[in-house]
């Protein structure tokens, strides 16, 4: 199907909370099994246009990300990172019900996701 073929692969990125010895703490991130994923923008989540670019500093890009179902369930704001380019999201859905039925052919989860920074 065209839709597995587009899959690339993804990885999930842990934060582990490190002593900084100097009071405080420090992310650092690991990457987690690569699994195929596809990630997609949607059409209308580019809010830089109009009116609403007054309003707000920076655009959301907001994206479509389909796996498997055999692929790991992504948790809400995970970090995933397509491997090809670099390019980070943030998981802000839950995919427990956006899947695909088990007698369907289409064998996918669905996930909503923006665009994402590590601070």
């Amino acid at each position: 199907m065209l839709l597995q073929k587009n899959m690339e692969p993804f990885c999930m990125l842990v934060s582990a909370r490190t002593d900084d010895r100097q009071g405080g703490f420090r992310n650092e991130w690991t990457e987690s099994e690569a699994f195929d994923a596809c990630a997609v923008q949607r059409r209308d989540s580019d809010t830089s246009r109009g009116t609403e670019a007054a309003q707000k500093p920076e655009a959301r890009r907001v994206y479509d990300v389909l796996t498997p179902r055999a692929a790991p369930l992504l948790p809400f704001h995970c970090i995933i990172r397509r491997k090809q380019d670099g390019r980070l999201f943030r998981i802000i859905s839950d995919s427990a019900d956006l899947q695909t039925p088990k007698g369907a052919k289409l064998d996918l989860r669905l996930y909503t996701a923006e665009e994402w920074r590590l601070a």
